[in-house]
This record gives structure tokens, C-alpha cells and sequence, in this order.
């Protein structure tokens, strides 16, 4: 088996404060660790045939031979500056969420041993251990912050620093330390182009570290809560883009906020069907299913399946826009 390098991260000993902060490409590159780049194959699904059509040297963290698996795996690439792979990454849109950047000396072969540790967890309650997408710079900063025993101290093993580009969909650590103005969930994509969140820590003694794979139910509540958190801002951002013409982002980020709890009433409790209420939350009002007869017989009668209620409140939403001659932002009325 491959040793790990245990490194001392650079940043700690030119006086970098550790937890979070914000810096860039040219610096991750001039702290002088070797760069890689955990690419995730769902986020980026070209990823198989840039890499085949690049010099990068990479290897896939599953072992599967099977291709469309490995298509959709995560892919460990080493970063050389001014190289055709280099320059793709630093272009790809951060709300792709497509990757994250390793700093780290240790070989190829033994981060990517140390790396495959990480792609499962066990979990309270399953049976099976279960996906573990760290690849995702949202998931990664959410890690960080809620596992900071049970998977910081180990994961940080063989690294020098974690960095990950910045999106409006990134749930910002609150002592985290921005060199840029404050990230608004409806600010545009390109604001955040460039930006780069970095993560450096103290080194922790071995005897300190509790071995990766498993969540405890605290630290499972705390991860599923700042879940719930990015996926009503990203609810709020998707009404902002379809209904901006007609309200605030404010109000966006209310219904968002609103509507989980009101759809679950209703046994609705998809993204889908979730992001089918809070439409009709925001454009008819949080109680819409009482003002509206015709719809709230439809959501209150328990011969209907959650998915088929989804179904027609939004054939009654389209209805009403229809009615009222109106149309979502960017159709035609």
C-alpha cells in the first residue's frame, strides 16, 4: 500500500489565519505545492473526453471499468499552470459546481488511494454507506463546517490547503474571510468568476484523528440543515429567474422559505412538487388552496397522488397566466 505524505500547509507558515478565505488563481499557484483538481463527472459531463484529449495526468477515484460509469465518476487530474487543461478549469462556470482544488505533494497514486476512502459514508440508519459527492465545492464547504473531527483532521492528511470556486449557491461559512464584495444568492453567475475559496488548518496530531466513512447523527442534522438552507435559496433563485418581472427577491426568498412546510400539508414533498407550491405561492398567495377553490380541492383530496397534484397545479398555474394574459420571464405572452 502506498504511504500518504503528511504535509504542514504553506499557508499556515507564511501566516495565514487558519478556516476560510478568499484568494485566486495566481496565488494557489505561487504557494508552490503541486495542484489537483477532483473533477466531478455529473457536474462536468465532458470531462472523459477533455481529459482523454488533454496531457493531463489523471486517473478516475472508482475502480470500475465500465464506461458509463466511469463517466459519471470523479476524476482526480493534476493542474499544471499554462497547460490547455489549466486554462479549461479556470473557464468553467463556478455554478457548474464541477470541481474543487487539492493542494498537495503526495503522489497520484496514494491521493487517489487516500481519496477513495471519502467517496462513501455510512450514515445513521442505512443499511448501506451511501454517495459522498466532497467533488461539489458545495458539499466540500458544507463538510468542512459541520465535520470538523470526524472528517477534517483525516481528510486533511496529505493537503496543503482545499480550494473551491465560489457560487451564489455556495452557503458561505460566517467567518470566512472575502477579499471581494458580499455573495448575494441573485447575484449574477459571472460575479463570481475567479473567486476562489481556500481552506488552510493547523496540523492535528495523528493520535487526534478519528477514522473517515461514518457520520454521526449530530453531524448528519448539521449537514442536512445546511442543505435544506442551499436548496431554498436555490427554490429562491429559480422563481427570481422565472417571476423577477413581477416581484422582489425578497418575496422570492420568502416563498421559497414558505412553501416545504406548506407543500408537506399536502403530501408534496419533491423538489418538484415543492417548487410547483411555492410558484403558486408567489404569484397567488401563501394560501392560495383556500382562496382558490377549484386547485385546493385538488391538493387537500387524498385519492391523489402527490406527483399527479404537482401535475395540475401546474396545468392550473399555466391556466391562470393564460387567463390573465400573462407569461413567465422570457416567453413569449
Amino acid at each position: 500500500m502506498t504511504d500518504i505524505v503528511t504535509v504542514t500547509p504553506s499557508l499556515w507558515d507564511a501566516g495565514q489565519q487558519p478556516g476560510w478565505h478568499e484568494t485566486g488563481w495566481d496565488r494557489i499557484r505561487a504557494l508552490g505545492h503541486a495542484v489537483w483538481a477532483v473533477v466531478d463527472g455529473v457536474n462536468w459531463p465532458e470531462i472523459s473526453r477533455v481529459l482523454g484529449q488533454s496531457q493531463a495526468e489523471h486517473c478516475c477515484l472508482y475502480a470500475t471499468l465500465d464506461p458509463e460509469s466511469r463517466a459519471a465518476a470523479p476524476w482526480l487530474v493534476r493542474v499544471v499552470p499554462g497547460s490547455g487543461f489549466a486554462a479549461a478549469l479556470a473557464a468553467r462556470a463556478h455554478d457548474s459546481h464541477a470541481y474543487v482544488l487539492l493542494l498537495s505533494d503526495a503522489p497520484m497514486a496514494a491521493l487517489r488511494a487516500h481519496l477513495r476512502r471519502f467517496t462513501m459514508l455510512r450514515i445513521p440508519e442505512a443499511e448501506a454507506p451511501v454517495y459522498f459527492r466532497f467533488y461539489d465545492p458545495r458539499v466540500m464547504i458544507d463538510a468542512v463546517e459541520v465535520m470538523p473531527e470526524s472528517f477534517l483532521n483525516s481528510f486533511a492528511q496529505p493537503l496543503a490547503g482545499i480550494a473551491v470556486p465560489l457560487s451564489q449557491q455556495c452557503l458561505l461559512p460566517d467567518d470566512c474571510r472575502l477579499a471581494g464584495p458580499e455573495i448575494d444568492p441573485f447575484d449574477e453567475a459571472a460575479d463570481c468568476q475567479g473567486r476562489l475559496l481556500c481552506w488552510t488548518c493547523q496540523p492535528v496530531a495523528a493520535s487526534d484523528r478519528r477514522g473517515p466513512g461514518q457520520l454521526s447523527q449530530t453531524e448528519m442534522n448539521a449537514m442536512a440543515a445546511r442543505m435544506q438552507t442551499r436548496s431554498i435559496r436555490k427554490l429562491a433563485m429559480r422563481l427570481h429567474r422565472e417571476f423577477g418581472q413581477l416581484t422582489s427577491p425578497a418575496r422570492c426568498l420568502k416563498m421559497a422559505q414558505s412553501a416545504p412546510d406548506y407543500a408537506a400539508g399536502f403530501g408534496m414533498t419533491s423538489q418538484a412538487q415543492v417548487t410547483a407550491v411555492a410558484q403558486a405561492q408567489l404569484l397567488f398567495g401563501r394560501d392560495f388552496a383556500d382562496r382558490y377553490s377549484a386547485i385546493g380541492h385538488v391538493l387537500n383530496d387524498v385519492g391523489i397522488l402527490p406527483w399527479q397534484k404537482a401535475d395540475r397545479l401546474e396545468e392550473w398555474i399555466a391556466g391562470m397566466f393564460a387567463a390573465h394574459g400573462t407569461a413567465r420571464q422570457g416567453e413569449p405572452k
